[in-house]
């Protein structure tokens, strides 16, 4: 992946921040015209949208597959984080003004061999590294900013099974593991 140009991450954050307007004020979706992006911004790439206030975490959703172009998952995930984010309300309007908009683009997918938890724990390269764990129907991802809170390797995949639905200390041969790299900026 080729870094995003200052333009292209303005047009991302307008264009999240128009969304998440028209969804909190008008209560439906917006639907911008798509055809003006052009180029990278046209691409296929999964994105995260991250919403704070006041620093606290106000909302995140995001894909972890690249499914539609970037511009649109921006877009939709923008809205998923300000009203569909189950772990809070919706965002009210008066909440609107205070939030601080956080895009980051997933890439350089990498799918790793699973030979076991501590193997994986060595692995992982901190405040770098994404991580996605599947196993049957359950899968969870944490964003590399997240080693800003959970800092330590086995506490980080510790959280990140809680986070799928598993003990901390849970591990099978089954779990799929892939890392990825983000490419974060507010």
């Amino acid at each position: 992946m080729r870094f995003l140009t200052d333009p292209e991450k303005k047009i991302l954050i307008d264009s999240a921040r128009k969304s998440i307007e028209h969804a909190v004020f008008k209560k439906q979706n917006f639907f911008p015209d798509r055809n003006a992006a052009e180029g990278f911004l046209k691409e296929k790439y999964a994105s995260f949208v991250t919403l704070k206030i006041n620093n606290e975490l106000r909302g995140c959703i995001g894909s972890v597959m690249p499914v539609k172009d970037l511009l649109a998952d921006v877009q939709d995930n923008a809205v998923s984080s300000a009203i569909r984010d189950p772990r809070f309300p919706p965002l009210s309007r008066e909440e609107f003004n205070k939030i601080s908009i956080e895009i980051s683009v997933l890439h350089d997918f990498k799918n790793i061999e699973n030979r076991g938890r501590d193997k994986l724990i060595e692995t992982l390269n901190p405040g770098t590294d994404g991580i996605i764990i599947e196993e049957n129907y359950r899968r969870a991802t944490f964003l590399p900013s997240v080693w800003s809170i959970f800092p330590v390797p086995a506490v980080f995949l510790g959280k990140l099974l809680e986070k799928a639905g598993f003990p901390d200390t849970y591990w099978s041969d089954d779990i799929n593991i892939t890392l990825y790299r983000t490419e974060s900026f507010s």
